[in-house]
């Protein structure tokens, strides 16, 4: 003999046709509701509030607040941009010179800048100094310099 308890509750054997262990229909309507309610209740007040601040504008007779009183005032520095692209290209072209010329960095201490691609041809035919690592195994089983040439 099957007790209650061996019964699935959404079986055709005396169940509901759903689940009744897990969610309460009524309780989750009423948080629903209770919801939808709460929502109405603070828009009502939104609204109100409005048109209490719609009621207390302020007429053409009276002076504009301190900020907007004086026009054409320069704000402090930094200011925003007013045409960035046009600035990016600016000091993109300046970088652009200044890597591709010749100039004094420091002319009393004798430093100067020179264009990058002569820098890099200067520092790749030098020997440069490098840090000796260990002899590494090569495929054919001779060890190596630790050195690419």
């Amino acid at each position: 003999m099957k007790s209650s308890k061996d019964v699935h509750p959404v079986s055709e054997e005396g169940g509901k046709g759903y689940e009744t262990r897990d969610a309460n229909p009524g309780m989750l309507f009423a948080v629903g509701g209770g919801l939808i309610a709460l929502i109405l209740v603070f828009m009502l007040a939104v609204l109100g509030v409005l048109k209490l601040f719609e009621g207390h504008k302020p007429t053409s007779g009276e002076p504009p607040p301190p900020a907007t009183a004086e026009k054409n005032i320069v704000p402090p520095e930094p200011r925003l941009q007013v045409n960035p692209q046009a600035d990016y290209a600016r000091m993109y072209t300046e970088q652009d010179s200044l890597l591709r010329s010749y100039g004094w960095v420091d002319q009393r201490l004798g430093i100067v800048h020179i264009p990058i691609d002569t820098a890099i041809a200067i520092v790749a035919s030098r020997d440069l100094p490098f840090k000796a690592q260990a002899p590494r195994i090569s495929e054919d089983g001779t060890a190596g310099t630790g050195r690419n040439r």
